[in-house]
């Protein structure tokens, strides 16, 4: 069952996470990118353009009244100048879930004054055999949280300066105001979805851990290099790194790392 979706067209997207490009051409830049969203607006025109391992994974085009989706959306920018152009680097599970903004539908609106709890409401849609975006809405603001299965991917705000879990929109419940929209699908009718190799996920993983530890990444890096090639082995790996004790750094630290590599995992699947 779908419910009438009262949000914005186009995908709320975070400042702190937007670069001005530097690359001479919008060909050049597509070349240069690897995982990133790409974001345009000229005149009438908005656009965004979804890029996963340098492939085009969707888009969405808002213009002159009319709404155009998918990866044909890049072609349409032809013409545009760069200025006009920014590049927003999320966490690469943000980036391939963004399309869930457009694609999902809406399936659950909780209206103001309807909850108690906001955060135990935002993660209450991590469920098993689903994927999709809860956004917040209060006054012009709006926040996303993007889930899959039962884990959080991450959330934000859309003009804000971080990007980060559920706590990045929980204050948009202080308006009373305030209301929750669920777009949500099936995992299995994904609009677009395509396997994603070993590799790959093993490569997410990695980034994501050095991005954490730093120099002290490289034993943590070996349990998931060592893990046996399945979404269990992965996840099983994820356990074992939460268990390790590294020199010089805080259990705490390595419990944050362990889930951030689950959620990398989960959204590969």
């Amino acid at each position: 069952m779908t419910v009438e979706d009262p949000l914005p067209g186009f995908p709320p997207l975070p400042d702190g996470a937007a670069t001005v490009p530097d690359a001479g051409s919008l060909l050049r830049l597509v070349r240069s990118l690897d995982t990133a969203v790409l974001e345009a607006r000229h005149g009438a025109l908005h656009a965004a353009v979804v890029l996963d391992g340098r492939d085009v994974l969707d888009g969405y085009l808002e213009h002159a009244g009319t709404v155009e989706t998918g990866a044909e959306v890049l072609d349409r920018l032809d013409g545009v100048p760069l200025p006009a152009v920014r590049v927003l680097r999320l966490p690469a599970a943000l980036v391939r879930a963004l399309p869930w903004y457009w694609r999902a539908p809406a399936r659950v609106m909780v209206g103001p004054g309807c909850w108690m709890d906001g955060e135990l409401l935002l993660r209450s849609f991590a469920r098993a055999g689903q994927h999709g975006v809860v956004c917040v809405r209060a006054g012009d603001a709006l926040g996303a949280v993007f889930v899959e299965e039962e884990v959080v991917l991450g959330g934000y705000r859309g003009g804000g300066d971080r990007v980060g879990g559920v706590g990045e929109v929980l204050p948009l419940f202080e308006d009373r105001g305030a209301l929750v929209v669920a777009r949500l699908e099936a995992r299995d009718a994904a609009a677009g979805a395509r396997p994603r190799d070993r590799e790959r996920v093993l490569d997410d993983v990695e980034a994501a851990i050095r991005a954490e530890l730093h120099d002290h990444a490289a034993p943590a890096v070996a349990v998931f290099r060592e893990a046996p090639a399945t979404a269990e082995g992965l996840l099983e790996a994820a356990a074992r790194l939460e268990a390790m004790r590294l020199r010089m750094i805080s259990p705490e630290r390595m419990r944050a790392v362990a889930e951030r590599a689950r959620q990398v995992i989960a959204a590969a699947r």
